[in-house]
């Protein structure tokens, strides 16, 4: 079972993404803080996560340190992706808890073609 995460304080990207990877994922989930992803991967075996680097709304963490720390304590997560609105996070080579890191918006096709593989 294939199961998506999205971490997001960007609403209007919740239907776009699902319209987008609804066949090929068998549940999706769109949350928009740090919270809101704790109560999702506390019941449900996600599989599949991306996370905005810089979540608003008064997140003392970042997306970085959020992804190392879910990895720790959910090992269903096979894929950890940072999306991120600064090119700074997406040149560099990222930490090894994380799989890849893209720009937005510009960096949506890959990263759906990312989430796409088996």
């Amino acid at each position: 079972m294939r199961i998506l995460l999205i971490v997001d304080d960007e609403p209007e990207l919740e239907p776009l993404l699902r319209r987008l990877l609804k066949r090929d994922f068998d549940e999706i989930y769109f949350v928009g803080d740090a919270a809101g992803a704790e109560a999702v991967l506390c019941s449900s075996p996600v599989t599949h996560l991306v996370i905005d680097n810089a979540l608003g709304r008064g997140s003392s963490k970042s997306g970085v340190d959020l992804i190392a720390g879910w990895r720790r304590t959910h090992p269903s997560i096979e894929l950890a992706v940072l999306f991120s609105g600064s090119a700074l996070f997406c040149e560099a080579a990222p930490p090894p808890e994380i799989d890849d890191a893209y720009l937005k918006p510009t960096g949506l096709e890959p990263l759906l073609a990312r989430l796409r593989q088996r």
